[in-house]
């Protein structure tokens, strides 16, 4: 690894515990001792006049605040705090760097309440599920707004809100909550199970996947499913046509039997389906 890398990895690493070679309980000689041996290592006088001069002088920038964080009572305190959080989030880093982002920074911070967020959303998820199983549909639908209100990028909740509506008889309010569900996660099972997009009121009972067979026939779609795949290039006109050979000797639907032979996955056939829902809407 080049003096470069080394010294630019340096300042982007703000878990100060790693860059220091530290552990909790942190004790205040040790840290000094650690610090002043990396002072030493990318002080700029030790690169004048060279092109590394600029990434020393940032790294030494960066080492004075971070021991500045770690020596201050209640900086640390709040640091450390907000390290933890974060840490879970880059559980396996891809490089040298520990956290590439600055707890205490607004980047940092920001993450820090996603992730606040997503936590009081599960609770509320969890408060939903229990008001469902009491009957009390109406306030476990509002534990669900809210819950996608913190957390709007889970498509689980969304599916959720979508059963408790399908019990209300809101079916036309229902599938646009399968909708969102599969645009944030097309692989959502229980929205590829329940979500069609013909714009017919009430669903089949098979669920969404054993309406593909009607809807690839339908003189009403603008297109149908198997050339969408084929546009998006999941599949060639090959594979397509042997499905359809199955499709026709089987009696199975079109996409069911695109699963079975494994030539597309879940996801490509949410997003293949959301695409033909836009099209016939």
């Amino acid at each position: 690894m080049t003096t470069q890398i080394l010294l630019r990895e340096m300042t982007q690493e703000y878990d100060y515990l790693h860059l220091f070679g530290v552990s909790l309980p942190l004790d205040e000689k040790s840290l000094q001792l650690a610090y002043r041996q990396l002072a030493k290592q990318v002080h700029p006088d030790r690169f004048a006049g060279t092109p590394e001069q600029p990434l020393a002088e940032a790294a030494l920038r960066h080492l004075n605040r971070a021991l500045d964080t770690l020596k201050d009572e209640q900086l640390c305190g709040r640091y450390l705090a907000a390290r933890t959080d974060l840490m879970a989030q880059y559980a396996q880093p891809t490089t040298g760097i520990m956290l590439p982002v600055d707890p205490l920074g607004e980047d940092g911070q920001a993450q820090l309440r996603q992730i606040q967020n997503a936590k009081r959303a599960q609770e509320m998820a969890q408060k939903a599920e229990k008001l469902d199983k009491q009957g009390k549909i109406d306030e476990a639908m509002r534990e669900y707004q809210e819950a996608i209100r913190l957390d709007a990028a889970s498509a689980v909740y969304h599916s959720s809100l979508a059963l408790l509506m399908r019990k209300k008889g809101w079916e036309a309010y229902a599938q646009a909550e399968f909708r969102k569900a599969l645009g944030l996660n097309p692989s959502d099972q229980t929205a590829l199970q329940n979500f069609h997009p013909l714009g017919s009121d009430s669903p089949s009972p098979g669920g969404m996947i054993s309406r593909l067979k009607t809807l690839f026939k339908s003189p009403e779609s603008k297109q149908r499913l198997g050339d969408i795949l084929v546009d998006k290039g999941f599949i060639d006109d090959k594979k397509l046509q042997q499905a359809l050979k199955h499709h026709k000797s089987e009696k199975q639907p079109l996409g069911q039997v695109l699963l079975k032979l494994n030539y597309i996955r879940p996801e490509q056939l949410g997003e293949a389906l959301i695409a033909q829902s836009q099209a016939t809407s």
